[in-house]
């Protein structure tokens, strides 16, 4: 049973909630009634009840000062304000300390009733979660398994079989099985309830979870977790079992998902005839997982082998020299089109694995790699083969080549003899002695052989301001020079400093100091 503290400094009201309440039907007990803040501090303390109901407004201590100081006495207290409709506004700064729900004067029985059995949902879970976590702990302690799981991880790395492996099961030991993988997506802590530190222990639920699974389905096997990679989980499996057991595998999949909150995906190798092999079998079964990227995780993979003949999806000669003549003519648009259409293709291809995904992105590195060799760029350049390695979808892998693309094709080329920065120094040496001239991003791109998008942004990191606004205030200064110290008229400073239109210049000039060019002659 759950209890109830009701609070109302008239005693009608709490008269009338009591008979209001469905006690049986919401499992619940009245723990005690309090007219005034004071005693009801004092019976929160000695009664901890579960739910508080108060008034918002009660002499002595306002019901929003009340709901602070029981907070601070009982931090998973579930707290409800009653409030009427002049002290709306006033309610709605009491959500600040953690009010569960506000109702309204007058209340009535079904709302009441309602709100309540929502407060008693929220224990019910809040027990469970604990109550599993708890579990958890305990059963922890007992089946402390890392010195297996270091053993296992060995063998199926391809080392020797350790000689101290006394826990394998003499099946594993005598007669040929495989490996299953079970790779579950990163996530970041805390998370329901463990914090970073309790990461053994969330570990030790999916392991639970997927012991659970084959024993319920009869299935001889050894469950760990990888010893060095933090998001895998391995099964070996006895031959003599099936090798198709889906139904297993998608009921683990399903529980870790409600149980843990976590994605996982299967990957399944092939049989294996000695122990020593289990390594080739789990190498397959990782592969069959990756193949994520490709159609989305959450689902189980079977290892089948890439056909060796396979070449619709290999980069054609034709394909990289696009590549190249769109990256020394800065078509980053139409490299980003390309790619999108054929990552799909690879995606939509049913019979594609994750291992030609792996040779199309080696082939895009390598005409990179000879378009940088050619354009003279620095050989330091970071290097973005863990592409290749690195876990992730489709959209990602789009936009870290594409990223990669626009790196190579924002680069003033070989040509220029010049670096980014050199250029910026060069194009503002050059504003300072003719910004009365039209010099735009247009003009400096095929003068110094950089694309505009890059110049753009190299030049705002060094001047702090853009080309626009860089010119225009080397104009402005100019022309302030002029009217101050020449007898000059403004539509000849105007023409001096670039404006054609004396009128235009008039009101750039305004805008930038504040005061018109006449206005400022005038004063002097």
């Amino acid at each position: 049973m759950y209890k109830l503290l009701l609070i109302d400094d008239e005693q009608i009201i709490l008269d009338g909630l009591v008979q209001k309440i469905d006690w049986a039907g919401l499992r619940m007990e009245l723990a005690a009634a309090a007219t005034n803040a004071v005693s009801a501090l004092q019976l929160v303390i000695e009664l901890k009840p579960d739910i508080v109901l108060t008034d918002i407004r009660m002499p002595g201590m306002d019901g929003i000062e009340l709901i602070k100081r029981l907070k601070e006495l009982q931090p998973q207290l579930l707290c409800i304000i009653l409030s009427g409709y002049g002290d709306f506004d006033y309610a709605k700064r009491a959500i600040q300390y953690g009010v569960e729900a506000y109702l309204l004067k007058p209340i009535k029985d079904a709302e009441l009733n309602r709100t309540l059995a929502e407060m008693v949902g929220k224990l019910e879970r809040k027990k469970l979660e604990e109550s599993y976590v708890s579990g958890l702990r305990k059963n922890y302690l007992k089946q402390q398994q890392s010195m297996l799981s270091f053993s296992l991880t060995r063998l199926i790395s391809g080392s020797p079989l350790p000689e101290d492996l006394v826990q394998l099961p003499e099946w594993l030991l005598a007669g040929a099985g495989y490996a299953v993988l079970v790779d579950m997506d990163s996530i970041e802590y805390p998370h329901l309830g463990f914090r970073e530190e309790e990461q053994s222990l969330f570990y030790y639920g999916i392991l639970n979870i997927i012991e659970n699974c084959l024993s319920l389905h009869g299935v001889q096997s050894v469950v760990f977790k990888h010893a060095f990679n933090r998001y895998e989980f391995v099964a070996l499996i006895a031959s003599v079992t099936s090798r198709d057991n889906a139904t297993c595998w998608q009921e683990a999949i399903a529980h870790i998902g409600r149980y843990m909150r976590v994605r996982v995906t299967v990957g399944v190798g092939t049989a294996v005839r000695h122990p020593a092999d289990l390594g080739r079998s789990y190498t397959e079964a990782r592969q069959a997982s990756l193949n994520k990227v490709l159609r989305g995780g959450g689902v189980v993979y079977r290892y089948k082998p890439v056909s060796h003949h396979t070449d619709r999806h290999v980069l054609s000669a034709d394909e990289q020299r696009m590549l190249v003549h769109c990256l020394e003519t800065h078509k980053v648009k139409a490299i980003g089109d390309w790619l999108l259409k054929r990552l799909r293709m690879l995606a939509e291809d049913s019979a594609v694995r994750y291992q030609e995904l792996q040779q199309f992105i080696k082939q895009i590195l390598e005409t990179l790699q000879l378009f940088r060799q050619k354009n003279g760029f620095d050989a330091a350049m970071e290097d973005r083969s863990a592409i290749l390695h690195r876990e992730s979808d489709m959209e990602a892998i789009y936009a870290e080549l594409l990223q990669l693309f626009e790196h190579f094709a924002l680069r003033p080329l070989a040509g220029s003899r010049l670096t980014g920065e050199q250029i910026v120094e060069e194009v503002i040496r050059y504003i300072e002695q003719h910004y009365n001239e039209d010099i735009s991003l247009q003009w400096i791109s095929a003068t110094y052989y950089i694309h505009a998008n890059y110049f753009s942004r190299i030049f705002k990191e060094k001047a702090g301001v853009t080309l626009s606004e860089y010119i225009l205030q080397t104009r402005m200064k100019q022309a302030m020079h002029l009217i101050k110290e020449t007898p000059l008229q403004v539509k000849e400073i105007a023409q001096l400093v670039g404006y054609e239109q004396p009128a235009y210049f008039s009101l750039i000039f305004r805008k930038t100091f504040g005061i018109s060019p006449i206005q400022l002659r005038g004063a002097k």
